[in-house]
């Protein structure tokens, strides 16, 4: 899979995931769009800009970058005391975002060279 396709695939991904976290009641389809925002999101959408070859660690790496986000965005939400998972699911999608723009900037840029 190329690499603007991967990052195409985590945006629409996200923004689906997102939908159904804000649309549907609580079940286990809700549940599973929240896991892959929290759990793959944010680090599906960095890590291929490091450009490592090691499938293993690419994998840890996914993991563990979407937890720091999760925590780093933890932080933000309870230093401004907006304390609803709202603004929390907003702010990694917001995150998410960025790296995939990232990655698309940085295709283009390689596909021109």
């Amino acid at each position: 899979m190329r690499r603007w396709q991967l990052a195409s695939l985590v945006a629409l991904l996200s923004l689906v995931s997102e939908a159904l976290i804000f649309a549907t009641p609580h079940g286990p389809l809700r549940f599973a769009a929240a896991s892959f925002i929290v759990v793959a999101a944010p680090g599906l959408a960095f890590v291929p800009i490091l450009g490592l070859k090691d499938r293993e660690l690419n994998a840890v790496l996914v993991i563990m970058f979407s937890l720091a986000v999760n925590v780093c965005v933890a932080q933000a939400v309870t230093y401004i005391k907006a304390f609803s998972w709202r603004p929390c699911a907003l702010a990694v999608l917001s995150v998410t975002l960025i790296g995939v723009m990232i990655q698309l900037a940085q295709s283009t840029s390689l596909r021109r060279s």
